[in-house]
Formats: C-alpha cells, structure tokens, sequence
C-alpha cells in the first residue's frame, strides 16, 4: 500500500527532504488508521475524526493507491499519469488520473474515486460521473501514441470500519475507432513515464528524470542481493537514507534483468537501430512472489518494482553502458568494488 500511494502521488519527482513531511504523514496516517490485521480492508473507526481537509487527502490518497492495486489484480502492468502523455479528446478539458498498459499492449485510462462520508447512492452517482466526465470521452483517441480502448472508474467506499468496497464503472465493450493499428512503439511513453516513477523510488529522483529525458550517465551505482532467488538492485547506502517514506528496515528495489533493459531503453543512443523490449516479470513468477510472499516480507509488482524487508547479502555494483558480453549494447553489471560513480546532477 505504500509503494502503490508512492507511484501515484506527485506528478513529477522534486528534492526528498521536500517530499519527506508528506510521505511521513501518509505512513502515519495509514499505518495509525488502516486496519491491517483482518483478511478486509478497511478505515477504522479513528479515521472520522478527521477535519474535512485532513480527511480529503487522506482517502483520496488511500483511494489512489487501492485503484493502482485494483489495476494490478487486472493484469495491467505498466501506468503513468495521464497530464504526463499527450493525446485524448482534443479541446475536452476533463480527463482521468492514470494511463495503464498491460502485457498485451492494451491501454486503458483510470479514474480514481474516494469517500467515506458519502451515501452508498450518492457515492455510485459520482462514481459513475468520473466515468461519463473523464474517462468515456476519451476512449477511442490515441493516448501517449496508443489507443485508448477501455476505460474505468474505481471508486473506493470507506464508510464502514470493517469491509471497504470497490465501486467501479468500466468499458464493457472495448471501444474502437478508425485509427492505425496498435504499435508495440506506442507503448514506449507509458512505459518510460512508469520507470521515471520507479526508478526514482529505487534510486534517486536524479535517475528517473535522466530516464524522462533520456540522457543518462555512462556508469551506475546500485546495491545488489539475492532475493527469493533473483538479483535486485536497491540505492546505495547514502541514497537509501533518505527513503524515509517506507519506514525502517524496508527497501525499494528493482529486478536486475528488467533494470538492465529499462537503462539501455531509454538511455543509450547508440543502439544502431537494435529494439529492445521490455518485458514484465513472468507470470507464473510473479503468482508464486505474491503467494510466497508474507506480508511482513514486502511486496512485487508486475512491472519489476518490489518492496523488500532488511534484505541481507548487500554487494556495491556498477553498471556500465557499452557493448555486451552476447555482441549488443547496453548496461552491464561490470564492478563490485569501492568507488562506484554518483549521478551527474540534471539541468
């Protein structure tokens, strides 16, 4: 839940000693008034003490992670903010929150609804105006160089202290117009704005704007371990300090074969026309983390973003751009030893 209000909070990535207040109040917020002992997800009863602003950033806060998550439990992989792309119904000011991509290349626009002080009727009502007003208008047009075929509105009913709902108004029938066909390069904008997010959690937010603009530094300093039987790269020590946001002992980390991939994606020129895919983790991979995967332990996300609990074995890496052991081009793991660079600061 923290990671999810992480990647969906801020639009853009700015100083973490800025970001810290808010993060550490979100923490508290959940971690005070979240219940997270019984098998339902809920607000317990100290929450509706909350004056009314208080109370609006907290459950649309909730709210927005809980639709994140809702996406991820419809095989939906890769997402960014929909002000991040260009595209929809032009001259139409209203438009939704997210932008999801799944493994198929399927895009899909999002909504995200939150209320605990509503009535069950007049909660349904807006939720079914975020589809109509946001989301609808907009299915159909070309979102970040890709279709948008389908469309949802999840709305999160807080009210009760013992089981929340989902409410959610959806495309039932995925909408087509007279457009090109879909492109596996219409993906790429989704795709680079999801890594700018994770890659600023994982390691810095220097890193996930040089992923946004595309120019990166020759040579990487990451943390290595070995973790439910795979390599993950985390921040190095100075750098995790000031992960605050996920409390002590806890890590943001990326998977080290899909971080490669991303790195020489969106940072290398020199590909000389070589199309490299980025793939989520496998399927059957991912289903055995999550059920292996204790709550106490942390948590993986499809796109390769985990959460991880006082991971042990920790190595200093450095990963090199340049040509490949197998004859291509891109970042390597080639040192772990002392003097591991640090990221040139962006203009």
């Amino acid at each position: 839940m923290f990671a999810a209000t992480a990647r969906c909070s801020h639009l853009h990535h700015i100083d973490t000693s800025l970001v810290t207040p808010e993060s550490e109040m979100t923490r508290a917020l959940i971690r005070q008034y979240v219940d997270d002992v019984s098998d339902n997800f809920a607000i317990d009863t100290g929450g509706k003490r909350f004056k009314d602003f208080v109370d609006n950033y907290f459950t649309g806060t909730v709210a927005a992670g809980l639709a994140y998550l809702a996406m991820v439990q419809e095989n939906y992989v890769w997402f960014s903010h929909f002000e991040r792309l260009k595209g929809g119904r032009p001259r139409y000011r209203k438009s939704p929150d997210f932008v999801f991509l799944d493994k198929d290349f399927s895009c899909a626009l999002v909504e995200s609804k939150g209320s605990r002080l509503a009535t069950s009727t007049a909660f349904n009502a807006r939720v079914e105006a975020g589809y109509l007003d946001q989301v609808h208008p907009h299915i159909g047009y070309p979102i970040g160089g890709i279709i948008a075929t389908h469309g949802y509105c999840v709305g999160s009913y807080l009210s009760s202290s013992t089981q929340a709902d989902l409410r959610i108004h959806f495309t039932h029938v995925p909408f087509r117009r007279r457009f090109k066909p879909q492109t596996k390069q219409g993906k790429d904008e989704i795709q680079r704005n999801n890594y700018v997010t994770a890659f600023a959690l994982v390691h810095s937010e220097t890193l996930g704007e040089q992923i946004r603009t595309g120019d990166g530094p020759d040579s990487i300093g990451f943390m290595r371990f070995e973790w439910r039987g795979q390599y993950w790269l985390t921040a190095l020590e100075d750098q995790r300090q000031r992960q605050t946001d996920l409390g002590s002992g806890f890590v943001y980390a990326m998977e080290q074969g899909i971080a490669l991939r991303v790195l020489t994606k969106f940072l290398s020129h020199d590909l000389n026309g070589e199309q490299i895919e980025i793939e989520p983790l496998p399927p059957e991979r991912f289903q055995r983390l999550k059920e292996e995967i204790g709550r106490p332990e942390g948590a993986v996300f499809p796109d390769g973003l985990a959460v991880i609990a006082k991971p042990e074995f920790r190595d200093p890496v450095r990963l090199t751009r340049g040509p490949t052991p197998d004859g291509h081009f891109g970042y390597r793991v080639t040192s772990n030893r002392d003097g591991l660079p640090t990221l040139r600061p962006t203009a």
